[in-house]
C-alpha cells in the first residue's frame, strides 16, 4: 500500500541548516538575477573583460582587440539561444527569491517551493548545457588560438600548440563543471528539504498504509 504523508505545517523554528540554505538561496538567486539582467541588456558586455591595460605593447593591445571582436561575434551569433537561456534564468531567480521569502517567513509552503526550485535548477542546468557547449566550441576554435598567441608572447620557449591544447581543454570542460555545480546545489536542496530534516521541520509525518 502507498504511504500517505500529512499536509505540511508552518515550522515552529528555524534550524541552522535552514538559515544557511536560505541565505545561500538568496545569494544564488540575487547573483543569478543581476547577471541575467546584465546579459539581457547587452550580452556583448561579457567580452569587454578581455580588454588589456595601458602597460601592454601595441601588438598585445591589438590581440586583445581581436579577442574582444571575436568574442562579441560569438555571443551575437548565439544571441537567440543566450536570450532564451537568460530569460529562463531571470524567471528561475525570481522564483527562488520568492521561495526564500516563504521559507524565512515560516510559510507552510516553503518546503514545497524549495523543492520546486531545486527541480527547476536541475532542468535549467540540463537544458542549458547544450547551449553553453556550442558557445564553448566556438570559443575553442575562434578565440582560443588568439589567447594562445597572446599567452605565448614574451616567452620564446613556449610551445604555442601545447598552450592552445590546454586552453581548448579548459574552455570545453568549463560548461560541464558549472553544470555539475548547479546540479550539486539542486541535489543539496532536495536532500535537506525533501529528506527527513525537511519533513520533520514542516510536520510531515508518514501515516501507516491503510
Amino acid at each position: 500500500m502507498k504511504t500517505i504523508f500529512a499536509p505540511a505545517q508552518p515550522p515552529t523554528h528555524r534550524p541552522a541548516w535552514l538559515v544557511v540554505l536560505s541565505l545561500l538561496m538568496l545569494l544564488h538567486g540575487g547573483v543569478w538575477l543581476v547577471g541575467a539582467l546584465t546579459n539581457l541588456r547587452d550580452p556583448r558586455l561579457l567580452a569587454t573583460l578581455s580588454v588589456g591595460d595601458t602597460t601592454e605593447t601595441a601588438d598585445e593591445l591589438e590581440l586583445h582587440r581581436k579577442i574582444v571582436n571575436v568574442t562579441q561575434g560569438i555571443l551575437l551569433g548565439h544571441h537567440a539561444e543566450i536570450r532564451a537561456v537568460t530569460l529562463t534564468a531571470v524567471v528561475l531567480a525570481l522564483f527562488m527569491l520568492y521561495a526564500v521569502a516563504a521559507i524565512l517567513s515560516r510559510d507552510k509552503h516553503g518546503r514545497g517551493l524549495a523543492l520546486s526550485s531545486a527541480w527547476l535548477v536541475l532542468l535549467y542546468q540540463l537544458g542549458s548545457l547544450p547551449v553553453f557547449l556550442r558557445i564553448a566550441r566556438d570559443h575553442a576554435t575562434q578565440s582560443a588560438p588568439l589567447f594562445a598567441q597572446l599567452l605565448s608572447r614574451g616567452n620564446e620557449g613556449a610551445d604555442q600548440a601545447a598552450v592552445l591544447r590546454k586552453l581548448t581543454s579548459v574552455i570545453m570542460v568549463e560548461p560541464y563543471l558549472l553544470s555539475a555545480c548547479g546540479v550539486g546545489w539542486a541535489l543539496l536542496l532536495l536532500a535537506y528539504f525533501g529528506g527527513r530534516r525537511g519533513r520533520a521541520l514542516y510536520g510531515i509525518a508518514a501515516s501507516p498504509p491503510a
